[in-house]
């Protein structure tokens, strides 16, 4: 079973694009809660 044969290229790429981009928008929110500056918390 392969990909290529149900998924179109232009569909994986937009499909890999959204998961890239829920990724990284999970993986920057995580960091930046996790990690918060000391100088914005007084």
């Amino acid at each position: 079973m392969r990909e290529d044969e149900y998924v179109p290229v232009e569909g994986a790429q937009q499909l890999r694009e959204r998961w890239l981009g829920l990724i990284l928008a999970l993986g920057f929110g995580t960091s930046s809660e996790a990690v918060s500056p000391p100088e914005t918390d007084p």
